[in-house]
């Protein structure tokens, strides 16, 4: 349970979210993680992502 002087800062955060924030982080995490994998995984197998992450 929160303290009522906790309340403002939750209503913060959650306002952030909706405002579009997280979609900010995720994309740039996504840059990053594409960076990073673009370095490691060879060209000819960027195309099987699908075949790999896909059950």
């Amino acid at each position: 349970m929160c303290e009522k002087r906790d309340y403002d800062r939750l209503f913060h955060i959650t306002d952030g979210l909706c405002r579009g924030h997280l979609r900010e982080c995720a994309m740039a995490a996504a840059e990053k993680l594409s960076r990073l994998i673009s370095r490691f995984v060879p060209g000819y197998l960027l195309g099987e992502w699908e075949s790999v992450t896909c059950a």
